[in-house]
């Protein structure tokens, strides 16, 4: 995933019981490689080092500077913005991309986020385990990435550490219905309460990586 283009904020959450089970499917789907022969992965011929050979599309990721996966290891104090997050409708549909899971929104959704003073819409979010990205070298439970797109089509990607802990209600209607096949579409029933899986603590001065 190209990170060059796009605007990255990190935060942590200590909510997940366990990752057992269904939610193993999300590491199988990342290191599978056999079906997608040109597609990225995180080990072997598909590891972030070979991203860029892999396909014409993806040479970009020889010379990125930011290029994911990251590991932020340098602290800085900076004064950012809060970030305002306007979470309403919740997804309309999981799948199974083959890399991890995915939940998408409807066209017309009112899920946004308010940063920089400008609005981004929430387009999709996807779920990476163990996480793709580390901080100070430690690779997390899970990592959620959250993508939003303003009015320009510009990017900004709000991504959530967990930490194991206690059970997440949230979490739990993601597991009960994930896809086990690739390319399978699930639609989820009731809509899910987003608020619910960020942390209740969104330091103003969150780590960003560009």
């Amino acid at each position: 995933m190209l990170i060059n283009d796009l605007n990255i904020k990190i935060y942590r959450i200590n909510i997940m019981k366990n990752i057992s089970g269904k939610a193993a499917l999300l590491a199988l789907g990342m290191i599978s490689t056999s079906a997608f022969a040109s597609h990225w992965s995180y080990q072997a011929e598909g590891a972030p080092e070979h991203w860029g050979e892999l396909d014409e599309a993806y040479k970009i990721c020889k010379s990125g500077m930011n290029q994911s996966p990251v590991n932020i290891d340098t602290t800085v104090k900076a004064h950012l913005s809060p970030l305002e997050t306007h979470y309403i409708d919740g997804p309309v549909t999981l799948t199974n991309n083959g890399h991890t899971i995915q939940a998408s929104e409807k066209a017309d959704t009112r899920d946004s986020i308010t940063l920089d003073n400008q609005n981004w819409t929430l387009q999709q979010f996807h779920f990476h385990a163990p996480s793709e990205n580390t901080v100070h070298g430690k690779k997390y439970a899970m990592e959620m990435h959250l993508v939003h797109k303003n009015a320009d089509g510009e990017l900004t990607v709000v991504a959530v550490m967990f930490d194991q802990g206690a059970a997440n209600p949230e979490l739990d209607k993601l597991w009960g219905v994930m896809p086990d096949r690739v390319d399978q579409n699930v639609t989820i029933t009731p809509n899910l309460d987003m608020n619910k899986l960020l942390p209740t603590d969104k330091p103003t001065g969150a780590l960003a990586a560009l």
